[in-house]
Order: structure tokens, then sequence, then C-alpha cells
């Protein structure tokens, strides 16, 4: 956690206002995780601070590239992320236990500081898609491996493979099947 400190906030000698802070995010930022659910990632990210008399906005943008492996051709990536995100940070007397708002964080008053690196974290995870495939090119071409894919076409018995060395056969339509029923 000592790696997280530079993503402490003090608020309380800030003046009302926006205030605009800097992050660079790599390795070394994951690392200060359990468990990260990223391996590798080169992300810029900005956050303005919107100090308020009572409460406290977060607006988070980013852009970068996270290490991937490719669903389809199991190469590694680099994928391109981009993202905003916005949070406010309440100041209360007593924690509500009920209350959950994802977007919104409830400090004690008395509270100084604020540590935005879990936050930041989390918006991030969250931009990453399920699926992680290799972006077309300049020319609409997947960015995958072609060889691989050709392969994965003939596997697959795809009648439109690039390479198919064979005609295919001859397949009648199932529904032309079902016709014969009636």
């Amino acid at each position: 956690m000592k790696a997280l400190k530079s993503f402490n906030i003090n608020f309380v000698g800030l003046k009302e206002g926006k205030h605009r802070f800097e992050f660079h995010l790599d390795r070394k930022f994951l690392e200060s995780f359990e468990n990260p659910l990223l391996d590798d990632l080169n992300v810029d990210a900005v956050l303005v601070l919107d100090k308020h008399n009572n409460l406290l906005e977060l607006h988070f943008s980013w852009a970068g590239k996270v290490a991937a492996v490719c669903d389809i051709c199991n190469e590694n990536f680099d994928m391109p992320i981009k993202g905003k995100e916005s949070l406010i940070v309440k100041f209360v007397h007593e924690k509500p236990e009920d209350a959950f708002d994802p977007e919104v964080i409830y400090l004690q008053i008395g509270e100084s500081s604020i540590n935005v690196a879990v936050p930041l974290y989390e918006a991030l995870v969250l931009q990453v898609p399920l699926r992680k495939v290799h972006l077309n090119d300049e020319n609409a071409k997947p960015g995958c491996n072609p060889e691989l894919l050709n392969y994965l076409d003939e596997l697959r018995g795809d009648e439109n493979a690039v390479d198919s060395k064979s005609e295919p056969e001859e397949k009648g339509s199932i529904w032309d099947e079902l016709k014969k029923l009636k």
C-alpha cells in the first residue's frame, strides 16, 4: 500500500472549485493490489476534483493500453482503453450501513484526505471487456494471425476458408429435409 500514497488527495487545504491531478498507471500500480485482475497496463489518468462546501465531485478520465490475450488466436496484444467515471464524496457524521450506491463514497466529517487508487482501479477493471480480441487493421482485416485464422476455419469446416484445398461438399439444408416430411 506504500506505492499507493501518491494517490492520496489532501482536500482540506484546497480552495473550493476545480483541481486537476494526473497519474500514470503501470505494473507497479497493479502490484499494490492483492490478486489484480489485470496483468499489465500503461494508462494515463486525470482526476478533476471539484470541491464544494459539503461534498466533492471526482471526475476521472483515462486513456492507454492494457495487456490482454486475444480470445480468438490466443496471442498477447495491447488493447487500447479509454473511459470516464464520476464519483461523489459525501461527508457524514456516521457512515450509513444500508445505503449502497456505487457512485457515492461516504467520508466521516473530519477526514482530511481520500485515496483514489481503489476507485480508479475498479473503474479500469470494469472498462476492460469480457471478450478481448484484436482490433481490425486499417484495411478492415482482423488483427489476428491470418495463418491461425485459416487453420481455425479449416477445423470448423468453414466454406469461406481462404486456403481451402478441397471443394466443400454440397449439403442439403435441414429445411429441405423437413419439407419432405409434409
